[in-house]
């Protein structure tokens, strides 16, 4: 599953603050894996003269993979009896 991050979803066009999530979910009999990877940019006409991502987006982006990664296992945990 791809979800687009970053800013509100009220906005659908370029943004200064734009991302994608990928999430996936690989299982056999006994094991779920669960995979995720980001990235983080910014779609505007002047984007590609950005630097690095601040330090206070990047504590909110892991904060939030931690989240979306614990509701995840969560809810596989959840479905399993």
């Amino acid at each position: 599953m791809i979800i687009r991050c970053g800013d509100s979803p009220l906005v659908r066009g370029n943004r200064r603050r734009d991302g994608l999530f990928l999430l996936e979910v690989t299982k056999d009999d006994m094991f779920a894996n669960f995979h995720m990877k980001s990235v983080f940019f910014d779609s505007t006409a002047q984007g590609d003269k950005v630097g690095k991502l601040p330090g206070w987006m990047y504590f909110a982006h892991a904060a939030y993979v931690w989240i979306l990664m614990r509701s995840g296992i969560g809810a596989v945990e959840g479905s399993s009896g």
